[in-house]
């Protein structure tokens, strides 16, 4: 069952073979700092996503690190789990904050829940250049 399921390591190659299999050319990425995948029980690659660093947006001290995309064929439950691990390895990497947009409404609550705060809850700005549809989630590491 998804009882098992588990952040796994995963090269940046395999992250989009696996999202141009699944979801199309226009889910994979020219470069990232590490990509993640998500495993079943059997180990059968159920997910990825890219961790990059912040390029639209004046980061000095490259200290951010984004959530770029994230693909995963399991409940919402197991996307934060799958966020929670990109924000682990981003620490891990000396990174002091990771951020995401993400689709307003879709996992609001589940990032909530485990420490993601909204942009504008934390003290910085939605971004401006986006579509109202989409929302800036920040943690701090």
């Amino acid at each position: 069952g998804q009882c098992d399921m588990n952040p796994v390591p995963l090269g940046m190659k395999e992250a989009n073979a696996y999202m141009e299999k699944h979801h199309g050319k226009e889910f994979t990425v020219k470069g990232c700092m590490f990509s993640i995948g998500m495993a079943d029980e059997s180990g059968r690659l159920i997910g990825a996503a890219f961790v990059g660093r912040l390029r639209p947006w004046p980061d000095p001290d490259h200290t951010t690190a984004e959530v770029m995309k994230i693909q995963l064929k399991a409940t919402l439950k197991w996307h934060r789990v799958l966020y929670d691990a990109c924000a682990r390895t981003a620490a891990q990497m000396g990174f002091k904050k990771i951020q995401t947009d993400i689709p307003r409404g879709e996992l609001e609550n589940r990032l909530k829940s485990n420490n993601w705060k909204l942009a504008n809850q934390s003290g910085e700005k939605q971004p401006k250049n986006r579509k109202s549809e989409t929302v800036r989630y920040v943690r701090y590491l």
